[in-house]
């Protein structure tokens, strides 16, 4: 039997900002929509820790760089390796194509546990 794993409560909203176009032919539509989810983690910080850590042990070798606003404007006291933080994922299912959400998606791992 596998040990109980921690409860992490992931809050997920989407939004659609335009439906660009329909095509009733082919039941396609193009849009653009927003899909945001939120979270609080307590091992944020002790993971963002010993990925840190991790990073400077390998010569600064960090498999997934964090990003978020503090980095961003270079807070000392931020992370930079976040190889060890949990982070939800999304998969969508029935899509023909998604274009350009590379450049789009905005991550803020500042990796504070709030109560």
């Amino acid at each position: 039997m596998c040990p109980p794993f921690p409860i992490t409560q992931v809050f997920v909203s989407a939004y659609l900002d335009r439906l660009i176009s329909v095509d009733e032919e082919a039941y396609t539509f193009h849009a653009k929509f927003y899909f945001i989810m939120s979270w609080l983690d307590a091992r944020a910080p002790a993971a963002l820790k010993a990925g840190t850590d991790e990073m400077i042990a390998n010569n600064g070798t960090c498999v997934k760089p964090c990003s978020g606003q503090r980095i961003l404007e270079g807070d000392p006291t931020a992370g930079t390796c976040c190889t060890n933080v949990w982070a939800p994922a999304a998969v969508f299912r029935n899509v023909k194509e998604v274009s350009g959400w590379r450049d789009r998606v905005r991550e803020r791992s500042d990796a504070s546990a709030r109560p």
